[in-house]
């Protein structure tokens, strides 16, 4: 990075006022905040819908989980004991951030289809 002596040194060779310089670097760094509050706040309101739909989905999942180890039938018990082992780590997923609990999401769906 350019010292304070250099970049001076530059902006009079290029002819440039260094009050320019700064105004153009202020409003580089607002719009650059400005893209990241939009940008954050409209993921933001997408997840804020479908989370709850989503921590019924995985709700949903563990009890259905949970209820076919206690199936009369040996092979939903074994399918529902394998897959229990598997998704163990990702119980009380619906408790994370929204954004963690997408990322644990996807490590679960990974999981899933090895």
């Amino acid at each position: 990075m350019p010292t304070s002596t250099t970049q001076s040194v530059d902006l009079v060779k290029l002819n440039i006022q260094k009050s320019l310089i700064d105004e153009y670097r202020s409003c580089i760094h607002q719009e650059i905040e400005l893209s990241r509050e939009a940008q954050a706040s409209a993921i933001t309101g997408k997840l804020n819908k479908i989370d709850p739909l989503r921590d019924a989905d995985i709700s949903y999942f563990w009890k259905i989980t949970k209820a076919g180890l206690l199936s009369p039938v040996a092979a939903q018990r074994e399918a529902s004991a394998n897959l229990e082992i598997v998704v163990r780590p990702y119980i009380n997923i619906q408790n994370a951030t929204l954004e963690q609990e997408t990322l644990i999401i996807n490590g679960m769906l990974h999981d899933l289809n090895k």
